[in-house]
């Protein structure tokens, strides 16, 4: 079974000082390189911001973060935050079986609640649909990029993403919220947990619900 693995790759250093230097730069004649900053000077500008609704202040904050083993429905949903820059693995250049030639999939949490004889199920559907994908491909040759119209959302996938606090900011707002779907918001959870360790001024107002 496919285990979610997520990975914050790089992020800006420092980047509650980098905010807050930016938004003192704004009022004073220094340059921002310049101004002298704490850590709980930082932290005290940053909330006051927040406050005042300045968030333009944290875009410029960056973390960029690798994620592994998800589905396509989890990804479709990723990237319809536009303000958040994406790579994602393609099903034209990899095949999506794998090295092992094993479907690569992954298992809804309700699917497991279900039962033994629902996952069998499942795992019988969906052997079915890349033995099928197979054979397109090597029986009638169809090129892979034709040959995915066949895949499944369940298909796992990987996607790099980056984007700044404020744009992070309002993804966690949303895909933390216990409405959304439970592979994003776990996900997000993840994410926010380590966005939250390196900035808690600009992330720690955020409730986790998963």
């Amino acid at each position: 079974m496919k285990e979610m693995e997520v990975v914050l790759m790089s992020s800006t250093p420092t980047p509650e000082l980098i905010c807050a230097r930016a938004m003192r730069s704004c009022r004073t004649l220094e340059a921002a390189h310049e101004l002298p900053m704490t850590h709980d000077d930082a932290r005290r500008l940053i909330k006051a911001a927040k406050k005042m609704g300045h968030f333009g202040v944290l875009e410029f904050a960056h973390f960029t973060f690798s994620v592994k083993n998800v589905s396509r429905a989890l990804t479709h949903q990723f990237v319809r935050h536009r303000l958040f820059s994406f790579c994602q693995q393609s099903q034209r250049a990899v095949d999506v079986e794998g090295e092992d030639n094993k479907p690569s999939y992954i298992y809804p949490d309700s699917i497991q609640m279900m039962g033994e004889d629902a996952v069998q199920d499942y795992d019988m559907m969906m052997e079915e649909i890349f033995t099928s994908y197979t054979r397109f491909k090597d029986v009638y040759k169809m090129e892979p990029e034709d040959a995915r119209f066949l895949l499944p959302n369940a298909c796992a996938t990987n996607i790099v993403v980056s984007g700044n606090a404020r744009v992070w900011l309002h993804f966690f707002k949303l895909r933390l919220d216990p409405h959304a779907q439970w592979e994003i918001r776990k996900m997000a959870k993840i994410m926010y947990e380590e966005c939250l360790r390196l900035a808690p001024s600009i992330f720690e107002e955020i409730p986790i619900s998963v």
